[in-house]
């Protein structure tokens, strides 16, 4: 049971969740974290305040992924019903929205300092000793896309809104007897007879006439036809004669490698560490007078111990002020431009003022990345100087394939002049093949395009995986036709024999049904099964949820279940007795726990709902 209960929990709204996201909406998932980029000419309205184009298809994304993710390796995007997926991605939003402006006007905020705090603590940005590492920060706010200063915005935003449902989370509470109550009926056991009809006992039994396939042929004939087909001739200019054309200098490498070098000098890691004095209890003058002395004093002593005497920043304090590796965008501008004036491992700013206090910087360490010698890297920088010569000259060949191809009556111009092969394609489809030049969507949407099916012209100079060039108009042309009754009779006589198994399944399960409810079972064998729970059970899922439907009573015909399962089976039955579930001790908080985050989340809810009522939501 208590397996049950962790799997289903939401857990308390206001609890800060981060690890690699933060759950910023706790009740409509993690993709909440998205942007709400308001303003221009909205699509979506909420009280006057615009959900843009560009947020919607930015979340429709992100939930897309989410898609095919949960679809596995083989996912098909075409499975998605885009329409209804926007219409709930936008429904989604609209709730947001609501929430927000709600906590808004209930005047909700979560401060800077705060925020620091919440971050320095959060042991998901915390290294390996237990300081803040900014770049695991920043690495989080990556896989979100977005900057290290736009990610903390948001946690913010999120933290003020987790405060308002928060007060309706914590306002629900559940009594002991509900919460005996709920145990019992969670934790019931149940015993039951029943009898499963497989499909697979009675296919054999299925004899399927010739003119019940004639018949399902001709009333679905749509079903049976195959795709329109076409077969083009083109001509390929290989990206590797544009290559070969290309001539790399030493000079070149020598310039390119310099530039790396300049590059990793600039992007050198700096650890840093700091001691912060606040105005928290002291005033302006007098945290400037403190640090301008602990200042001095670090010059010659040791920083680590004076951070942990007088730093108030209860993130880094006990940690000798360490901040972990420097990551610009994290800290205030003033904080990040006292880091980068840093050079020397050891060197220790003045007093730098921010809204928090004043903070005295020291660069612990100075970490430049390990640079391979020009010798090893000139075969690396060679390839991509030639890659960004090919890309720059790719540009005026499909140029000049291009005037030629559309001047022409066919391709054998262009062949002619450029030296190139006119090659044949196979018939294909718009699903392709599974190799080859037919395989290459490019490739496939040129020769469906409408200049080369209708119009029959050559088709645009386009682009291929590989950066080839390719130019290409049809030769052959089939239409959707419908497959000969030959062709697709072994499929339609299994499925109609697994029709009729599926049926017959259900009238003997049916038939059976009845006998229970009568009693006339004196010559039926049930299969027994004791103490049945509610979840876990090793029978089929639906057979358990259509036994705990049913209801124990002198009412027969309430006690029996018929229900269908996975593939067609079908199964009868009846509860013979109930055994009510007893609450153990070590579950009791859970279970309080879980109903009153159920009745929270109800609540909730119904919260949503009166703000959506009362709402002016307009949607272009």
């Amino acid at each position: 049971m208590l397996e049950e209960f962790r799997n289903s929990f939401r857990g308390t709204t206001g609890k800060v969740i981060i690890t690699v996201l933060v759950c910023s909406f706790a009740f409509f998932g993690a993709s909440s974290i998205v942007t709400l980029d308001f303003g221009g000419r909205a699509p979506v309205k909420v009280n006057g305040e615009g959900i843009s184009a560009q947020q919607i298809e930015s979340r429709l994304n992100i939930e897309r992924q989410n898609i095919l993710q949960r679809m596995g390796q083989n996912a098909d995007p075409s499975l998605i019903d885009e329409a209804l997926l926007r219409s709930q991605v936008i429904d989604r939003l609209v709730q947001e929205t609501l929430l927000a402006q709600s906590a808004e006007e209930a005047n909700f905020v979560f401060s800077d300092l705060e925020m620091d705090r919440l971050l320095f603590n959060e042991t998901a940005f915390r290294a390996a000793d237990g300081s803040f590492d900014s770049a695991r920060f920043a690495m989080a706010a990556a896989q979100q896309g977005l900057t290290a200063r736009q990610f903390r915005s948001r946690i913010s935003e999120g933290q003020a809104l987790n405060q308002w449902v928060t007060g309706i989370d914590i306002s629900e509470f559940v009594l002991p007897h509900e919460v005996e109550q709920y145990a019992q009926v969670s934790n019931q056991t149940r015993d039951i007879e029943y009898r499963i009809f497989r499909i697979n006992d009675l296919i054999e039994e299925v004899v399927v006439d010739d003119e019940a396939v004639v018949q399902f042929y001709d009333e679905n004939s749509q079903e049976f036809q195959t795709p329109e087909r076409v077969a083009v001739e083109y001509v390929r200019y290989p990206v590797e004669r544009i290559e070969a054309e290309i001539a790399i200098t030493d000079q070149q490498i020598q310039e390119a490698y310099d530039a790396f070098m300049a590059l990793q000098s600039d992007g050198a890691e700096k650890q840093i560490a700091h001691i912060l004095i606040t105005t928290d209890s002291r005033s302006v003058d007098e945290a400037r007078a403190l640090a301008s002395d602990v200042a001095a004093r670090a010059q010659s002593g040791d920083f680590a111990a004076l951070a942990a005497e007088f730093s108030e920043d209860p993130g880094s304090a006990d940690f000798g002020g360490d901040l972990g590796v420097f990551m610009p965008g994290i800290f205030d501008p003033e904080f990040e431009a006292a880091v980068e004036m840093l050079s020397t491992v050891g060197e220790i700013s003045a007093p730098v003022r921010t809204e928090f206090g004043f903070h005295i910087i020291q660069l612990v360490d100075l970490n430049l990345q390990d640079v391979a010698a020009l010798s090893d890297m000139a075969p690396q920088l060679r390839r991509e100087l030639v890659e960004r010569e090919v890309t720059r000259r790719i540009a005026d060949v499909q140029e000049e394939l291009a005037n030629v191809v559309f001047t022409s009556l066919d391709l054998s111009d262009a062949a002619a002049t450029f030296d190139l092969t006119v090659e044949r394609t196979e018939l294909f489809s718009r699903n392709g093949t599974a190799s080859g030049i037919t395989a290459e969507q490019t490739f496939i949407d040129a020769a469906f395009s409408g200049l080369v099916l209708n119009d029959e012209m050559n088709s645009d100079v386009i682009q291929l995986a590989d950066n080839s060039l390719v130019a290409l108009r049809k030769v052959d042309y089939q239409g959707p036709d419908v497959e000969p009754l030959e062709n697709v009779r072994t499929d339609i006589v299994e499925y109609l024999r697994f029709l009729a198994a599926v049926e017959a399944a259900e009238s003997e399960a049916s038939a059976l049904r009845d006998r229970l409810v009568n009693g006339d079972i004196v010559d039926v064998v049930l299969e027994q099964a004791s103490e049945v729970p509610r979840f876990g059970s090793d029978l089929p899922a639906n057979l358990t949820q259509a036994a705990f439907r049913a209801v124990m009573g002198d009412d027969a015909e309430r006690r029996v279940f018929l229900t269908r399962l996975e593939r067609g089976d079908w199964a009868v039955g009846r509860v013979t007795d109930v055994q009510d579930g007893e609450l153990r001790a070590e579950e009791r908080d859970d279970v309080a726990e879980f109903v009153e985050g159920a009745i929270a989340g109800a609540v909730l809810d119904n919260v949503v709902n009166d703000l959506r009522t009362s709402a002016s939501v307009r949607i272009r």
